[in-house]
């Protein structure tokens, strides 16, 4: 009986000292690859900065099935009812940099990159409804998965 308690009491520690072993870290996620959009959710501020509401289209998602492709030099937006739009882009840890056909900016944060899931934080510079411009500004949040 003595034999088979140290047998025992060697293998549960054997198994104990496995168990504790180092775990391999997880490799960085990477931004490139094609990331399919959930959902969008549109801030709406006043002039003075003030929250107005949220928005989210889901019939968009449902309907046109936006995606993203990021490749090392370039974004390409996809959906079923428009053209392809691609535009080359810039990297700065957490930003993302690019500009379309009129050549204006536009600076997006990535809010959470993960192996499976992507959000994009957007500053718009103002509120467009019904084709006019109102006072204030639009902040924007697209979640994407692959």
């Amino acid at each position: 009986m003595p034999r088979f308690l140290s047998s025992f009491s060697f293998l549960c520690l054997l198994l104990l000292a496995a168990a504790c072993g180092k775990d391999e870290p997880e490799p960085e996620p990477t931004l490139e690859g094609t990331w399919h959009q959930q959902s969008h959710v549109t801030h709406y501020y006043d002039e003075a900065g003030q929250f107005i509401r949220d928005y989210s289209d889901d019939a968009f998602i449902a309907r046109d099935a936006p995606s993203l492709v990021i490749t090392d030099k370039t974004l390409t937006f996809r959906n079923k009812s428009f053209p392809d739009v691609s535009a080359a882009y810039t990297r700065d840890d957490n930003r993302l940099r690019y500009s379309f056909v009129d050549q204006s900016y536009i600076t997006v944060t990535i809010t959470e990159l993960t192996s499976k899931k992507l959000t994009l934080h957007y500053v718009g510079p103002y509120r467009q409804v019904n084709s006019g411009v109102l006072p204030g500004h639009d902040e924007w949040d697209s979640y994407y998965t692959r």
